[in-house]
């Protein structure tokens, strides 16, 4: 078996760059009508870009439907979420996968020919929580030649 097939398997999320949050939540609830919901506010003073400390804020959103995850991002500060909006205006912005260890999956995409364009690694609260639920480590990859889509590659350990 393929040993990227087995690390990855199918994708979990779906991310979306988009302008404007209710009217896009608007759209995606009409057309997929989600079965779990949230929305939050990501501050992420620990983000790096290129590997260097690139602060950011995001409203975000998720909407579940089966077993994928469709995200909802709107950029509320400079990076590379707004410069994508910039550039293209929006639209499928990455394409995400929940691992079980990051970094074999992370020198795997290295050794096919991807570069690491946006890290993160720290803990993350639910909304108006005083403690971290989990902790995430993980990057944006970029796959030259190949556009703006991004692969994300996500692993994730809960404290709960």
């Amino acid at each position: 078996m393929n040993k990227a097939v087995s690390m990855f398997g199918p994708p979990h999320q779906l991310g979306y760059v988009v302008p404007d949050m209710d009217a896009a939540i608007k759209m995606f609830q009409t057309i997929y009508a989600f079965e779990e919901t949230r929305r939050f506010d990501f501050d992420a003073p620990e983000v790096y870009v290129h590997g260097k400390l690139f602060p950011i804020h995001l409203d975000i959103f998720h909407g579940v439907q089966g077993d994928l995850e469709y995200e909802l991002i709107q950029p509320l500060s400079d990076g590379p979420h707004k410069w994508f909006l910039d550039q293209v205006g929006g639209g499928l912005h990455h394409i995400g996968y929940n691992v079980d260890a990051y970094e074999p999956c992370a020198e795997l995409l290295i050794k096919a020919g991807m570069n690491i364009y946006m890290t993160a690694d720290m803990d993350v609260f639910v909304p108006g929580g005083t403690k971290p639920d989990h902790h995430v480590r993980g990057a944006y990859f970029e796959q030259p030649g190949m556009g703006n889509m991004l692969v994300e590659v996500v692993e994730r350990v809960s404290y709960g």
